[in-house]
């Protein structure tokens, strides 16, 4: 570990939402490194704040630091690459959501939910396991009309109590958790007639050998190299749309 790195943060004033670096001008080399660690544990420079804010604490991440002298990556850890604006509203137009019911059972904080609002959807049943993440998403503003619902907790663990005609996700993909809530969402949430749109990995291979077997039509919608650059990943994304 980086012992000059260690002893700024420790010298840095760290509360649940914020980290301010001890006085002093650090050279760029260094300070670019001591970035890397507050930006992996979801920090953000704020020139105003004169501080790095965070939406979650961060006390927990850097103490692992501290202690093993590996930044942690908090983003990859939950694999929070959330769908940027223009991949939201590309997968929400490919499930043709207005005047329907739509399922998103790993909304972050409600990316595609918002664009469901935006397309015309009557209703979104939100589900995320992120405590902090079901806060933003319980404090949208999204229609005056329509219900937006959520519900804290592990998409895959969960019975249906309904279904939904239409369901847009952008699932974890670590360990290829993508194909397990791909296919919880095919075989259990959704109806007869029903359309979903997934961001999934583009490798089309894998997701014809996952889905010819169920028998359902779909298409695959390769998006452009860096699609989620914004969100902090380089992997090449495509979107598949499963009619069922």
């Amino acid at each position: 570990m980086n012992i000059q790195i260690s002893g700024i943060i420790r010298q840095s004033t760290i509360t649940a939402d914020s980290v301010t670096l001890p006085p002093g001008q650090l050279d760029r080399t260094l300070y670019l490194e001591v970035n890397k660690v507050l930006t992996d544990a979801g920090g953000k420079w704020n020139r105003k704040a004169k501080a790095h804010l965070f939406a979650r604490d961060p006390r927990e991440a850097l103490q692992k630091f501290l202690v093993t002298g590996e930044s942690v990556n908090l983003k990859k850890e939950a694999q929070a690459f959330y769908s940027p604006p223009a991949v939201a509203q590309r997968v929400v137009e490919l499930a043709r959501v207005k005047d329907c019911r739509v399922l998103e059972p790993s909304a972050g904080e409600g990316a595609l939910v918002k664009e469901c609002f935006r397309q015309g959807a009557i209703g979104v049943h939100a589900i995320e396991y992120d405590k902090v993440s079901v806060q933003v998403l319980g404090a949208l503003e999204v229609s005056s009309t329509y219900p937006l619902t959520v519900c804290q907790c592990d998409f895959l663990t969960l019975k249906p109590a309904d279904k939904y005609e239409r369901i847009v996700m952008n699932p974890p993909f670590t360990r290829n958790a993508w194909k397990k809530h791909l296919c919880h969402a095919l075989n259990n949430w959704l109806p007869k007639n029903g359309m979903l749109s997934c961001v999934v990995p583009d490798v089309a291979s894998q997701i014809s050998e996952l889905l010819e077997p169920l028998g359902f039509y779909y298409e695959i919608f390769p998006l452009p190299a860096g699609s989620f650059k914004a969100s902090g990943t380089m992997i090449n994304t495509a979107i598949v749309v499963v009619h069922k």
